[in-house]
Order: structure tokens, then C-alpha cells, then sequence
């Protein structure tokens, strides 16, 4: 890669415009931010003293999030850069969408937020749909593997016979 000064000054002049990420002065050509009031992997939006929730992460591509006390539809966002292959799955398929499933939306530009059409304690399951395409490939090459390592076997036996 080759230092590109002005991709440089576009990406901080869109880091700017996030209000809650914070410039810091470290040194002259790099850029630090932070998170001033950080929050939480997963968090609801605008919910001072709204639903709670807690979550855990199952795999880097799957995360269970326990919500209690939901009184109304909300906004979970989640502060992974944002992908349209992130969905939300609501138990038994729940959501009033299709398949079950709530697509990613942007959320302040470079996250991702579901909307979640439901109240009360429930888990939603946080996904990125892709992940399947990658077991199927590691299925096929093992597959390929065995295959292969068997092909070889048999030929090697044939040659001493």
C-alpha cells in the first residue's frame, strides 16, 4: 500500500461528523479517536432507563442478546462496522418480516441497527448470513481433502500389486 494523503483527510473529515466519536491530539499526521461515553457491543437507542439487555457472543459471527422489560419497539444497535449481512432472528421466527429475519440498517452512517417490533423478555439472535457459505466451503474442501488422500491411497497400492 501506498500512503494517500488526501484518503486520509476524507476519512477524518467523515470521522468528524460522528458526534460521539471524540478527535485527540497525539501527533501531527496521525488521527486518534475515541469513544467519550463508550457503550457496549450491543445497546438500545435512547434507552436511559428503557428495556436492559445482556448479550453474549457465541462466535465472531454470532451473538445471543437477552432483552427484559421491553415496553415497546426499539432500535438495537450494534457496534460492528456496518454490513448488510448482519440479521437479527427473534425466537420462532417472531418478526414480522420475511423468514423470520430483520435486516441490518446503517445506523449514523457506519453501524449497524435493527428495528425490533416487539416488547417484553426475549432473546434475539445476531447473525451474519454469510458465515453458512463459509462452513459449506470448509465442508466441500474437507470432502475434496479425503477424496484426494483416498485416490492416492488406492493408487499407491495398486503400483506395489
Amino acid at each position: 500500500y501506498q500512503y494517500n494523503h488526501q484518503q486520509k483527510e476524507e476519512v477524518e473529515a467523515f470521522l468528524d461528523t460522528i458526534p460521539w466519536l471524540k478527535k485527540i491530539d497525539v501527533a501531527e499526521k496521525i488521527a486518534v479517536y475515541q469513544t467519550p461515553s463508550y457503550k457496549d457491543h450491543f445497546w438500545i437507542e435512547g434507552a436511559d432507563q428503557g428495556p436492559t439487555l445482556t448479550w453474549q457472543m457465541i462466535s465472531p459471527t454470532k451473538y445471543k442478546v437477552q432483552i427484559k422489560n421491553a415496553d415497546r419497539p426499539f432500535r438495537l444497535i450494534f457496534s460492528e462496522t456496518y454490513d448488510e449481512l448482519w440479521q437479527a432472528r427473534l425466537p420462532d421466527g417472531q418478526a414480522k418480516l420475511e423468514g423470520g429475519t430483520i435486516s441490518s440498517q446503517r445506523y449514523q452512517g457506519i453501524l449497524n441497527s435493527f428495528l425490533i417490533d416487539k416488547a417484553g423478555n426475549f432473546e434475539v439472535t445476531i447473525e451474519l448470513a454469510g458465515q453458512k457459505y463459509v462452513y459449506w466451503g470448509g465442508i466441500v474442501s474437507l470432502a475434496t481433502l479425503l477424496l484426494a488422500l483416498g485416490c492416492l491411497i488406492i493408487g499407491f497400492r495398486q503400483i506395489k500389486t
